[in-house]
């Protein structure tokens, strides 16, 4: 069964365990059916949802939101049930409440599948890209660019570009760790980029971003953004690099900012697109969020197949 098809399949099976509280509620509010119901919805979370027990919040939380949501839904079930006559046997859904449960258990995909799956794609990707490397005919000679060069960076002083990292060190301390905007990080990282190079720059961004705050990270997307920057940095994979440390990150913020300014940057910088990742890659995070967040899924498959269709990125 294809990775893909035991997403959808979960949510189906999700979307039944969710639908039996409601329905159970049409023949009224029974305490002893609600204790089933959050038992149902507490194994759901911890075995599917969150297998191991990691939760994004505290597991007594957790589990409290569990039980609020199966009263509400028996709730909204009751207050259906005023203008409704037909109503199931308990044993029915708790049955197939049950039996969703424990199919969604066996089909789940577990984090270290998934992982070890995109591990045994890259590596056949490798092998692969080895494999056919000698037959493949030598590529074409570049056509010059649409539009001039940018002049080289002049000769950096030492001592202006400590003081220029420094001082965009303190700009971006002073922004919000989760929300700083996007403005407020361009009007960080520009004035350092003369008096310190980008090249600086980005390697002063990519050790921040180690302390994995989300500000560090958009300021990276930030930097990509910038045309002089990705002019200056061509060649030295910045785009691939950023998109690795924030899907590393699993950070949605961070990889929808990428998506939407990585799309723009192709219209604007001649042959950059070689900077990018492989389509294959791109898609291999995109599928995380097939179920989490649908958009941000569909923008990162979009460049993928952009990139594909020959803008010039590696395959």
């Amino acid at each position: 069964m294809s990775l893909q098809l035991r997403l959808r399949l979960t949510t189906i099976l999700g979307s039944i365990v969710l639908v039996t509280p409601f329905a159970a509620g049409l023949a009224g509010f029974d305490p002893v059916l609600w204790i089933v119901f959050w038992a149902v919805f507490a194994l759901w979370f911890l075995g599917v949802q969150a297998p191991g027990g990691e939760t994004p919040m505290p597991l007594a939380a957790a589990l409290t939101a569990q039980g609020a949501v199966v009263a509400l839904l028996m709730g909204l079930g009751h207050a259906a049930g005023l203008w409704a006559d037909a109503v199931l046997p308990a044993w029915l859904l708790i049955a197939v409440a049950v039996g969703a449960l424990l199919l969604g258990r066996l089909i789940r995909v577990p984090p270290e599948e998934l992982a070890e799956l995109v591990r045994v794609s890259q590596e056949a990707a490798g092998s692969l890209g080895d494999a056919t490397e000698p037959d493949t005919p030598p590529d074409p000679e570049p056509k010059p660019d649409p539009e001039p060069e940018p002049e080289p960076e002049a000769g950096i002083d030492p001592a202006q570009q400590r003081e220029a990292l420094a001082a965009l060190a303190e700009r971006l301390d002073a922004l919000d760790r989760s929300a700083p905007g996007y403005h407020a990080l361009v009007e960080a990282i520009t004035p350092a980029l003369e008096p310190a190079g980008a090249e600086a720059v980005a390697e002063a961004l990519f050790r921040r971003a180690d302390a994995a705050p989300v500000r560090d990270r958009l300021a990276l997307v930030a930097l990509m953004a910038d045309p002089h920057a990705s002019h200056v940095l061509r060649g030295e994979k910045l785009a691939a690099r950023i998109f690795d440390v924030i899907a590393a990150e699993d950070c949605e913020a961070a990889l929808a900012l990428w998506a939407m300014k990585a799309d723009g940057l192709l219209d604007l910088v001649p042959g950059v697109a070689a900077d990018f990742p492989a389509p294959d890659r791109i898609d291999r995070v995109a599928d995380r969020y097939v179920i989490e967040d649908a958009d941000l899924c569909e923008a990162l498959e979009a460049l993928a197949a952009r990139l594909r269709s020959g803008d010039g990125a590696e395959t």
